[in-house]
């Protein structure tokens, strides 16, 4: 607890800062799982290992490739990443 008011008040619990902070950290992971994914992605298509892989890992890899084309090119990823990770942070994966 944190006294406010030069202690008159009564105590004040520090939960809605570190509500906050652990939202803002869960906003950064998803960010991260997104990253993961796209390059997991490419290195699946790297290695032709897409025949041999589970239905599981299949389908992360099918719902990647649904919003994020192959990375044939260099370019700007930032959008790409923003996709993904909204998709990570919903019910689809």
């Amino acid at each position: 607890p944190l006294a406010i008011s030069d202690g008159v008040e009564d105590q004040s619990s520090m939960a809605p800062r570190v509500v906050a902070k652990t939202a803002a950290i869960i906003e950064r992971l998803r960010y991260l799982v997104a990253m993961e994914l796209i390059f997991a992605a490419t290195g699946v298509e790297l290695r032709g290992v897409l025949d041999s892989m589970g239905d599981g890992p299949r389908r992360s890899y099918e719902a990647v490739r649904a919003l994020v084309a192959p990375l044939d090119d260099d370019r700007e990823m930032s959008a790409d990443m923003a996709r993904v990770a909204r998709m990570v942070a919903g019910p689809r994966l």
